[in-house]
């Protein structure tokens, strides 16, 4: 097979030059050059297709062909885009879209023989598969490496800052590129299921991916070089490298700490490495400097220490604030910062630091991956890394440790694990064992070569494309003809990043359900934990039907609290407004799994604790519906917050849902509930209360009919627009106050659990409703959609095919 990898951005050639020294190279470069030779390894010829750069500054790039040493299957390919100099990523958009791609069709052409398949990296890349799709026939895969959702999420992008960033990052071509990316290509490859389910299920890929279907993605990590890094391996020159690393030891490190173990961190530097918060857990714990010196391998500065004047801004930012803590504890002495310039000596750095029983840390606040600890690992050091992101997956195996995960936020999470190993040598020994054979076992580029394979051969044979041909998006202008006139818009911008259809407030919490039907807490004796809180399972079934969803709430910063945001995540839920606290644990609700009435018990926590001030009006504007629930009303401060986010709806003309799902056993005091109810009913479009409901807000002695023209009644006489009423039997009544209509009875379900079913058929009803539906065709959609919960514990898990429930529907309505 021949096949061709497409990286405008990256600087290729036999030396890796520059690697460290510019953002824009790094870590991707490093993965497309050892995939490519392990491809050409298994006899597959290969090219890697890069940018053609003439520029003195960059003198290695200038040739159009190029070759590695001992590789005659692989090709480095530099073709023009654009001016000659090298330019950063963000400003290659135009050239690649005139020059690159069709140089690429030229080249080929010349040849007179194909590529049978591009693989695409990065949002640039990926665009270019597209495009050469578009032309050729040729499929591609996609390899994002990082998204732009995530790095605006990280920046904070709002309606503030968004024009100033957009004007550096240009992230409406790049978040556009991303999506038709990832919508066209055979197969999107990520490197960790956590990549797939909590990036590609941004909001802002929304309709342009389906992150729940297994055709459309494949999970291949990447591996480490042991030619490099395995702890066995020896370089010509590995005892030079080893002198020029222990004369920079003593330059910083006092003589009676020179034999100490060291802790060694190695990544550009980066904010989001947080290199600030191992040098400030350093500084935190004596019993940790008693122990250990702090090593820190930076890209290009020599000696930091003593100055940085080269730096680039946003290392000059990273280096003053960890020497003001250097400075502030006292640490010189204990601290060295130094380069180690390419792989193979950071290969032989890392042996030499192996044999000093040293440890590998990183704190990144979140890391995609991981490969740095990898290589770490495979060359006998054991490793403290980040929890948040690959490393949780590479890290664990079922019950076994591979090394130690830790908060990157707890200094003193931080501080005790890499006190752990260096205090104990058994537990180090322990580690550095289990860490290399992980890596032998999993983590090598030849098997990430062969995962890439596989799926490419996959993707040939099932022909995936015809299947998903209804669901491809449209290629914008400028990707066709890029003119400042058919740029991509800001508005467009916005719409796919900061706006939502459903915006759901109040709770969200854990959900401890029986795992064996039960009608009574007391008799239930086995548990199995969820998400949950009734705007929570909203948000998360809207988002199986599409849509744009967020949730406002509050948690604890426990470990339930993870538990709740990596899930809010994972079934696609923005949860940026998913506020955290220490004064109170993550909210939790025992529950019976039962075909009746669940019996339950609550633990009223952080749920509790949303405040006005953290409910801001931008996020209610960019919002088309805003709904909640009772629990959410019935304490303050929360009552206080949820009330004025349905009070800014009202104003901005929004869709405000109420779940009148009140129960005594949360809220006991009745008169206290219907005064709030009184006080927020004018701002309600809908209100949904079932019989269940009205027995607990009402008298319970009265008949359904009573019940369901209490409801009506009161409820439009407050100030609600819309009431649905619905019962047992599949009987929905639905009364805008001129007219009441009943639907029904809704054709049988089958039920596995109650649970749920209620928050999924309000997820139904405001989707459908915001699609233009009437409320019948509404309420016949919701029971569909509240039909396929109740077949299962938990969540849906796959995306639901909304087009075709509303073909369903008409065929129910013709029958009623």
């Amino acid at each position: 097979m021949r096949i061709a990898f497409l990286n405008p951005q990256g600087n290729f050639d036999p030396k890796d030059s520059y690697w460290t020294e510019h953002p824009d190279f790094g870590g991707q470069l490093v993965y497309v050059k050892q995939v490519a030779l392990a491809m050409g390894e298994l006899g597959h010829q290969v090219d890697i297709l890069t940018r053609k750069i003439i520029d003195p500054e960059w003198p290695e790039f200038s040739e159009k062909l190029d070759t590695y040493q001992d590789a005659p299957n692989v090709r480095i390919v530099r073709l023009p885009a654009g001016p000659e100099t090298f330019l950063r990523k963000e400003l290659l958009w135009p050239h690649l879209i005139n020059d690159w791609v069709p140089n690429i069709i030229d080249f080929y052409q010349q040849e007179d023989l194909l590529p049978d398949f591009f693989s695409a990296h990065y949002g640039d890349g990926g665009l270019c598969g597209v495009l050469l799709k578009d032309k050729t026939e040729i499929p591609f895969s996609y390899t994002a490496h990082s998204l732009s959702a995530q790095k605006m999420d990280k920046l904070n992008l709002n309606s503030k800052n968004i024009q100033e960033l957009e004007e550096y990052y240009f992230f409406r071509r790049r978040l556009l590129a991303e999506r038709l990316s990832m919508n066209r290509s055979a197969v999107n490859i990520t490197s960790t299921k956590q990549e797939r389910y909590i990036q590609y299920s941004h909001n802002a890929y929304r309709g342009a991916v389906d992150w729940t279907d297994n055709n459309q993605f494949a999970v291949v990590p990447p591996g480490v070089n042991l030619d490099i890094f395995d702890k066995n391996s020896l370089l010509e020159d590995e005892t030079e490298i080893v002198k020029f690393i222990q004369d920079k030891l003593a330059r910083d490190i006092s003589k009676e700490r020179i034999d100490f173990p060291c802790i060694i961190a190695s990544s550009r530097l980066d904010p989001k490495k947080n290199h600030l918060g191992l040098v400030e857990a350093f500084a935190a714990s004596s019993e940790l400097r008693q122990k250990a010196n702090l090593v820190i391998l930076t890209g290009n500065q020599e000696d930091p220490l003593n100055g940085f004047e080269n730096a680039a801004s946003t290392e000059k930012g990273v280096l003053n604030a960890l020497l003001k803590v250097i400075n502030e504890a006292d640490l010189r002495g204990q601290v060295s910062m130094f380069a180690i310039h390419g792989q193979k000596p950071l290969g032989a750095a890392y042996r030499y630091f192996a044999s000093k029983k040293s440890i590998f840390a990183l704190t990144a606040l979140y890391e995609p991956f991981g490969l740095a600890p990898l290589e770490a690992m495979a060359s006998g050091m054991p490793v403290v890394v980040t929890k948040f992101g690959g490393p949780s997956e590479s890290m664990v195996e079922g019950d076994q440790e591979f090394g130690l995960l830790i908060d990157p936020t707890d200094k003193d999470e931080i501080s005790t694990a890499l006190f752990q190993l260096t205090a104990n040598v058994e537990l180090w020994s322990k580690f550095s064992q289990a860490g290399y054979q992980r890596v032998l076992s999993r983590y090598i580029w030849k098997r990430t070569a062969e995962g890439y394979l596989e799926n490419l051969l996959l993707t040939q044979k099932s022909n995936e494309d015809n299947q998903r041909i209804e669901s491809l998006l449209p290629i914008p202008s400028y990707f066709m003809n890029p003119e400042e006139k058919n740029d991509v818009s800001l508005d467009e911008l916005k719409t796919l990043y900061m706006e939502y259809e459903i915006l759901c407030v109040g709770e969200t919490l854990i959900d401890f359900i029986s795992t064996r039907q039960s009608s009574s807490l007391r008799t239930a004796d086995e548990f199995r934990r969820f998400l949950g809180g009734q705007p929570a399972n909203v948000a998360v079934n809207a988002a199986k039907l599409g849509s744009r969803t967020a949730v406002l709430s509050k948690i604890s910063q426990d470990r339930f609290g993870e538990f709740v945001e990596q899930s809010l995540q994972y079934h696609g839920v923005n949860t940026t407004h998913l506020l955290k606290t220490d004064q109170l644990p993550t909210t939790s609700v025992f529950i019976t799994k039962t075909t009746g009435v669940p019996d339950f018990q609550v633990n009223r926590g952080a749920d509790t604790l949303l405040t006005l001030r953290e409910t801001p009006e931008e996020l209610i504007i960019n919002s088309q519906a805003v709904h909640t629930s009772c629990f959410a009303l019935s304490r303050e401060p929360s009552r206080s917050a949820v009330r004025r986010a349905l009070r800014l709806a009202k104003r901005h003309q929004k869709i405000v849902s109420l779940d009148p799902n009140y129960n005594p056993r949360i809220w006991p005091d009745k008169i206290e509930a219907w005064e709030v109810l009184a006080q927020i009913m004018p701002y309600i479009t809908i209100v949904k209360p079932s019989l269940n409901d009205a027995r607990l807000l009402f008298d319970p002695n009265m008949s359904e009919t009573e019940l369901e023209a209490a409801c009506m009644d009161r409820f439009h006489d407050l100030g609600a627009d819309v009431v649905i009423v619905t019962r047992s039997g599949g009987i929905v009544t639905i009364s805008t106050g001129g007219e009441v209509e009943r639907v029904g009875p809704l054709p049988l379900v089958e039920v596995d659990s109650v649970i749920g079913g209620s928050d999924a058929f309000w997820a139904g009803l405001l989707v459908a409703n915001l699609d233009g539906k009437s409320w019948k065709e509404a309420v016949c959609f919701a029971h569909q959609v509240a039909g396929l919960k109740l077949k299962n514990v938990g969540h849906i898990e796959q995306l639901i095919n909304k087009e075709l429930l509303y073909n369903q529907i008409e065929e129910t309505l013709i029958k009623l």
